[in-house]
């Protein structure tokens, strides 16, 4: 069961000095005392405000059979991407999530502790959790205001909504929009919200519109709130209007609202899950990519990160087959372009993307164990030099899913694995591909950190979970297609390195189908025997006519087997003569029959036995 945390805070100490704490809570968890904190996320950013009520909700896998500690963590921060070490630590409280979700009102909160100085007052946090239940219906809100409450005195009014759902006696915030300056008549960009984080799919659950005046100098003013449901919202078929209710304001003489909010539009509508393109035929393709810089160390020396030990994987190893051994149960033909990076050629060059199998016009390898043939045998041949580019790799790759997404009848999704142990010495042109890549293909690129660099920092740039990737020109990624994970948070078990780099694979592959408008083509119905419809062979099998490696074809008996009406090995057919004894016509034991190969080889057309397949098979 997946829970989210909703959290806020109350009465925070104020660490800035002119204006107020911009806090940012940061969730760990653990198993036992005894094992290290891991980050399990973060919410957004809130600047000026003591008492925050944040957005970003933490997702959390519940599970009810061990105790999962918490601890959350406040800090101060002056810049959303800085480093938390430098930050001001507000104060934090420790609790398990067991206890979180068995508060009796429904919402854990507990004094935050301020240990430099545990005496310092630092204020309440509180954690609303809940279950999340699975809905697959989507909203998008075209909103307008009109004739809102003009709330400056010297001007009009700079509105902003905040959406809430409201949970019993609780409110959670799930959205905000943008602020509209100076205008008693604002339009909001169109947004859209899937139900689940709208009002958790109950099309019942009483959805709050809290619209509010932004100030500079002091504590934003609420205008007005307007409640409804989805089901309303569905029922009105995208014409809906709602009066602004300020608090203060109802009862008094002669008020009727401070506004309304205008529903230009809210389109609520199924979403395909990432199931639906899968079984509707979706295939999901692997390219790979290895580091051969220097700072690797030598590969004979035992510390190096590139040391190949039969009876020791390395950190290379370790994350090509954790994460590829996942993928390649959706790639159908099995065949991964592997590359490598930095690395000296036989002829002295140093190339930043060269085919790891030393075939640049095939770069293809079969399967996981393919790549660390490939590996092995690189790593014997080709220098270790530098520096670190990532951008003709990602480039390179853009052309292999140009040349294989060119067919409007196929649908096909790559995962690109680029492993390094360092940071990006090409940023901008990284950038550039990543964003252009983001925007036109269907593309995922997860970056596994080897080794204890403290350079990886700069790769959280590229995962942009919060703020949109953006190039040199000006471009912006409409599609955050980046996931960055250190390998050393998961050395001692690997298994969790690919659920935590494959994690958002789903949704990157829906967002990109949505974007460019494609839908999941029918399921691929199986007819009765389970076997996949005419002309789709099942995974692994050769194309229809074509007899799987090793196999005879149709009409040909399986090798050591009798054709069909002959007796077994050793019992002569009716009529025929005992063993040893050719029949009328037959050339004597030994001898094959005119036009038949010799015993040992096939009939023209088929390959040896155990060897090639027949011409036009796959491999």
């Amino acid at each position: 069961m997946n829970v989210d945390l909703h959290i806020s805070c109350k009465g925070l100490r104020n660490a800035d000095v002119g204006s107020k704490s911009d806090p940012i809570v940061v969730v760990y968890m653990r198993r036992s005392e005894t094992e290290q904190w891991a980050e399990m996320g973060r919410t957004e950013w809130i600047k000026d405000n003591l008492n925050p009520r944040f957005v970003k909700a933490i997702k959390i896998r519940y599970t009810f059979e061990s105790t999962q500690y918490l601890r959350f963590v406040v800090y101060d921060i002056d810049d959303e991407r800085a480093n938390l070490a430098k930050a001001d630590l507000l104060g934090e409280v420790e609790s398990t999530l067991a206890t979180v979700l068995s508060s009796a009102s429904g919402t854990f909160t507990e004094n935050l502790i301020y240990r430099p100085n545990p005496k310092v007052k630092a204020g309440t946090l509180s954690v609303f959790a809940e279950e999340v239940k699975q809905s697959n219906l989507e909203v998008t809100f075209a909103i307008e205001g009109k004739n809102l409450d003009k709330m400056d005195l010297f001007g009009k009014s700079d509105p902003y909504i905040v959406i809430n759902q409201r949970v019993g006696t609780n409110l959670v915030p799930v959205h905000k929009t943008e602020t509209i300056m100076k205008t008693l008549n604002p339009i909001w960009h169109p947004f859209t919200l899937s139900a689940q984080k709208l009002c958790g799919g109950d099309l019942d659950r009483p959805i709050v519109f809290d619209c509010y005046d932004w100030d500079k100098h002091s504590a934003d003013d609420q205008i007005g709130v307007a409640e409804t449901t989805l089901r309303q919202i569905q029922d009105c078929h995208g014409d809906l209007e709602l009066p602004l209710i300020n608090p203060k304001k109802a009862g008094k003489r002669g008020y009727k609202n401070s506004g309304t909010l205008h529903f230009k539009r809210a389109d609520v509508v199924p979403v395909p899950s990432f199931l639906d393109y899968i079984r509707g035929g979706c295939e999901i393709s692997m390219v790979c990519a290895v580091d051969f810089t220097a700072s690797n160390g030598d590969p004979k020396n035992p510390h190096s990160l590139h040391h190949i030990n039969p009876q020791s994987p390395n950190q290379y190893e370790m994350a090509i087959s954790a994460v590829g051994n996942i993928i390649i149960a959706y790639d159908r033909d099995g065949m991964i372009p592997v590359y490598g990076y930095g690395g000296t050629m036989p002829g002295g060059s140093v190339s930043h993307c060269f085919a790891l199998n030393g075939n640049p016009s095939n770069p293809e390898v079969p399967g996981v164990q393919g790549i660390l043939d490939a590996y092995h045998m690189a790593i014997q041949n080709i220098g270790l030099s530098g520096p670190t580019y990532f951008a003709q790799v990602i480039h390179q790759t853009a052309e292999i899913i140009r040349m294989n997404t060119q067919d409007p009848n196929q649908q096909k999704y790559f995962i690109l694995l680029i492993i390094t142990d360092g940071c990006i010495n090409d940023m901008g042109p990284t950038v550039q591909e990543i964003v252009q890549a983001a925007n036109t293909l269907p593309l995922s690129i997860v970056i596994v950190g080897v080794g204890n660099s403290p350079e990886f920092k700069n790769m959280d740039a590229l995962d942009s979970d919060e703020v949109a990737l953006k190039d040199s020109k000006g471009n912006v990624a409409q599609r955050d297609i980046v996931q960055f994970v250190p390998f050393s948070k998961y050395i001692s078990c690997p298994p969790k390195l690919a659920e935590e780099t494959l994690a958002e694979i789903p949704q990157q592959l829906i967002s990109y189908m949505r974007l460019h408008g494609i839908a999941p083509r029918p399921p691929m119905m199986a007819p009765q025997g389970g076997m996949p419809p005419q002309g789709m062979p099942p995974q692994g099998m050769p194309p229809q006519g074509m007899p799987p490696q090793g196999m005879p074809p149709q009409g040909m008996p399986p090798q050591g087997m009798p054709p069909q009406g002959m007796p077994p090995q050793g019992m002569p057919p009716q009529g025929m003569p005992p063993q040893g004894m050719p029949p009328q016509g037959m050339p004597p034991q030994g001898m094959p029959p005119q036009g038949m190969p010799p015993q040992g080889m096939p009939p023209q057309g088929m390959p040896p036995q155990g060897g090639m397949p027949p011409q036009g098979a796959p491999m």
